[in-house]
């Protein structure tokens, strides 16, 4: 099992952005493949293919920048 800690986040804050990675993981294929979880998205995936370069993160450029607790 993996844990996150997020530092400066309260715990609904990074579970709100827990979620939100599992679900960009889910919808690029990173999914959980046995467990009560099964199907859904894996933030860990995610994160060890980033580390592993099998994915390439960039920032998007937006004209309409919003605070990061909106932008979740």
């Amino acid at each position: 099992m993996v844990t996150f800690h997020f530092a400066g986040l309260d715990s609904e804050e990074a579970k709100a952005l827990k979620a939100h990675l599992n679900t960009v993981a889910g919808q690029l294929g990173y999914t959980s493949h046995r467990g009560p979880l099964s199907g859904r998205g894996n933030a860990a995936a995610l994160l060890t293919a980033i580390a592993n370069g099998e994915v390439t993160v960039t920032r998007r450029e937006r004209s309409d920048t919003m605070p990061r607790e909106l932008a979740m």
